[in-house]
């Protein structure tokens, strides 16, 4: 069985305009999930939602704490970098559909926090219209705590042989 385990091919599609197919377009109509499929038709998919804010916070706090040095994360420049990134989506949103607003990259480059990867929604038709739903396994993050049971569930889907 071969394996890959990169948790951004859902999401990292910052250089889809780059991809053959999806050339002078407002949103791609190839992701890195179709190529993916195209080498690796039967591929299982695990994923792992998180929640949101949550997810938010921790990479608001990756990019402004641990990546520049001289900043202290704290609640209120939290608020302050969301809200400003809020209203670039709004503003977005209006002027161009969701899916395309949350693979736009220059968002991102404004705020340096990944908020877009909260929208799962849109990476979610991505990938359902991509596999299957029985080629999916998810799994939500605040469940990773009982070990024994994702596991279970892991192997299960994956079709291998019970480990005690």
């Amino acid at each position: 069985m071969k394996c890959e385990g990169s948790p951004s091919n859902l999401h990292l599609n910052t250089h889809w305009k780059h991809l053959p197919g999806n050339e002078n377009l407002d949103e791609p109509k190839y992701v890195i999930l179709d190529y993916i499929h195209h080498f690796i038709p039967q591929a299982k998919i695990l994923i792992t939602f998180r929640d949101p804010v949550d997810r938010l916070y921790s990479d608001y706090y990756h990019e402004y704490g641990k990546n520049t040095k001289r900043n202290k994360p704290n609640p209120r420049q939290f608020h302050r970098v969301v809200s400003a990134g809020v209203k670039l989506y709004q503003d977005c949103f209006k002027r161009r559909s969701v899916r395309s607003c949350v693979y736009e990259p220059f968002l991102y480059n404004q705020t340096k926090v990944q908020m877009q990867l909260g929208i799962y929604y849109i990476f979610w038709k991505d990938l359902t219209r991509i596999f299957p739903r029985e080629q999916i396994l998810v799994i939500q993050n605040k469940n990773l705590h009982d070990k024994e049971t994702t596991m279970r569930r892991v192997y299960q889907f994956l079709k291998l042989r019970k480990i005690f």
